[in-house]
């Protein structure tokens, strides 16, 4: 099966510190990946509402704002999922995206990141080793409204930077054939820019249809 989104979710701090997303269901999920724009102090792992344990991703830009990623390959998930990053006074933003039918065994497959000065960055090219990856980048900026992204790049959620937070974003390219992706991303206004990409290779063909099967044929025989 190919991979989907199944959901998506950001929030951004009111307070200058952490921040936690609305509930959202991640029924049906088996990837998470979460990209945090913020005054970098150490970038700490964000959190959830399910207890999940959360990997780096790529290596993290560290600058004002600096952006890190995150993922949960094989998470619980379910129902009322929130999702919590950020410092103390770090003006932080969160963005998450939950994915179905990516491999569960594996790690990130390739990533790679970039800055700029302001207008626009890209992440750096990545080339995905399989056919039909998932390509997530992220993006922080420091002052301007929602960004943009090119490439066939969809925005899953992106926001304006504000008074008590940094703005920023979450893309996604699902791949049928891999090929080098780097993409752009826009902002309108000056100030500096971070931003990250990972890529992450698809289940294995049956893999999620074969338990299933299994009970069908035990329950026949039976």
């Amino acid at each position: 099966m190919a991979i989907t989104v199944v959901a998506s979710v950001k929030a951004q701090s009111t307070d200058n510190n952490a921040v936690t997303t609305a509930a959202i269901d991640t029924t049906g999920a088996t990837h998470l990946f979460a990209v945090i724009s913020e005054q970098l102090t150490g970038g700490a792992a964000p959190t959830d509402s399910k207890g999940n344990t959360w990997a780096p991703g790529p290596t993290n830009v560290i600058q004002n704002p600096g952006v890190t990623s995150w993922y949960v390959k094989n998470p619980v998930v379910g129902t009322g999922h929130t999702f919590t990053g950020g410092g103390t006074t770090t003006f932080p933003s969160i963005y998450v995206i939950a994915s179905s039918s990516t491999d569960t065994a594996e790690n990130l497959d390739q990533s790679n990141n970039g800055a700029s000065a302001g207008g626009t960055v890209q992440p750096g090219s990545v080339t995905p080793t399989v056919d039909d990856e998932i390509v997530f980048t992220g993006l922080a900026i420091s002052n301007g409204p929602s960004p943009t992204i090119d490439s066939g790049f969809t925005l899953a959620q992106g926001a304006a930077s504000t008074a008590t937070s940094y703005g920023g974003g979450v893309a996604y390219l699902i791949q049928t054939t891999a090929a080098a992706a780097n993409p752009t991303w826009t902002s309108t206004a000056s100030g500096n820019l971070a931003s990250v990409v990972a890529t992450f290779k698809p289940a294995a063909a049956g893999a999620a249809v074969t338990p299933i099967l299994m009970r069908q044929y035990r329950a026949r025989k039976n």
